[in-house]
């Protein structure tokens, strides 16, 4: 029941990973436009803080939730 919201939350966070400008990126380029995507207001309509709140909360109630916590955790660290 749950994996549809943590995958939903995967989606759409990792969507601020993805850049259009090929292998040959200047760094300093895709590091500031990181930047500016964290601190935009579509980063913050992103997906709901009540949804990630309430799905990490479960994390410390629930084996399967803190597994997918932790998968969801562990992709976002390997973008």
């Amino acid at each position: 029941m749950l994996a549809p919201q943590y995958d939903y939350i995967l989606e759409r966070y990792l969507l601020i990973y993805k850049f259009d400008h090929g292998k040959k990126a200047d760094l300093k380029v895709v590091l500031v436009e990181l930047i500016d995507r964290l601190f935009s207001k579509e980063w913050n309509r992103l997906c709901d803080d009540g949804l990630f709140y309430s799905c990490y909360a479960l994390n410390f109630r629930d084996k399967k939730v803190k597994a997918m916590y932790k998968q969801l955790q562990d992709t976002l660290r390997g973008c």
